[in-house]
């Protein structure tokens, strides 16, 4: 499974508008910015995690582990979402699974509004 542009916020004015606009969820291992927009085709991702996080490659097995999350969950998702994650905290091992499980309990509480 890929992760094609179409899925992906790129520009710092879809960060900054999605902040903005957007509301916000807590989990307990990500917190999520997200807002449904009309205009999109598509279910959008994109992902904040700052030095402040830890080391780069930290940093980057967390971008891939909400990439792959993301990835089973995009059948799923509303295709008017877009979302932006942020870590809360740097566990010591994380896991697609744990994450997985965070942002389908996230997913859920957008669906139902």
């Amino acid at each position: 499974m890929k992760f094609p542009k179409e899925a992906r916020l790129r520009r710092r004015s879809h960060f900054l508008n999605l902040g903005k606009q957007g509301s916000h969820l807590s989990g307990s291992l990500v917190r999520m910015e997200y807002r449904r927009s009309p205009i999109n085709p598509s279910p959008k991702l994109g992902i904040t995690c700052s030095k402040r996080y830890g080391k780069a490659h930290e940093r980057n097995r967390f971008k891939r582990v909400v990439r792959e999350a993301f990835r089973h969950l995009y059948s799923s998702l509303p295709s008017d979402l877009e979302l932006n994650i942020f870590p809360k905290k740097n566990p010591p091992m994380l896991s697609t699974l744990a994450i997985l499980n965070d942002l389908e309990s996230l997913l859920r509480k957008i669906v139902r509004e």
